[in-house]
């Protein structure tokens, strides 16, 4: 019998397959027991036997990268609001918090969280913007390599194992 663990098709971590399809991963279960969703690559087929769930990655990376662009652009264009975000602290806490404004709404959110703005070096709207355009930008880099890496996964396929209903089996290289 061969090693039940598989690389998953999406995140490719060695994850146990021994049903033929990927085990749940890519979640946690802090103390109070809740759990986050799984990573899109389980329950399907392993990287070896297949690579359907990776082209549906690819098209979801794709479909994130135009829509990072249009709002790229829409923050050039000021045609959004913008959003400043800070922490506070509460209740010996950190507290994430953030505010919406727009060029033309900016001086008076500035004048309201003046102390914030400043921790940040938010002095004007065009600082802000210089941010969040950053912002977006290190998005774009970063969906532009993660669908580089994948599309090569994705074109470099060959399948090397398939599932016999009770096992993986290995294919022959006349097979695979």
């Amino acid at each position: 019998m061969h090693e039940p663990r598989k690389t998953c098709q999406c995140c490719t971590r060695a994850i146990l397959a021994n049903t033929g399809l990927v085990a749940h991963h890519g979640y946690q279960r802090p103390e109070l027991g809740w759990q986050t969703g799984s990573c899109m690559g389980a329950r399907f087929l392993p990287f070896e036997a297949s690579r359907e769930r990776l082209g549906d990655l690819i098209d979801m990376i794709k479909r994130e990268l135009v829509s990072y662009r249009n709002t790229a652009a829409d923050i050039a264009a000021d045609a959004i609001p913008l959003r400043f975000e800070y922490t506070t602290r509460g209740h010996g806490e950190r507290i994430n918090r953030y505010v919406m404004t727009t060029r033309r709404e900016f001086d008076a959110v500035r004048d309201a969280y003046r102390h914030e703005m400043m921790q940040y070096g938010i002095y004007d709207f065009d600082a802000l913007k210089k941010r969040s355009m950053a912002a977006i930008g290190h998005r774009i880099m970063h969906a532009d390599r993660e669908l580089a890496m994948q599309c090569k996964r994705f074109d470099g396929w060959k399948q090397t194992e398939r599932w016999t209903g009770d096992a993986w089996a290995v294919l022959q290289t006349e097979d695979a």
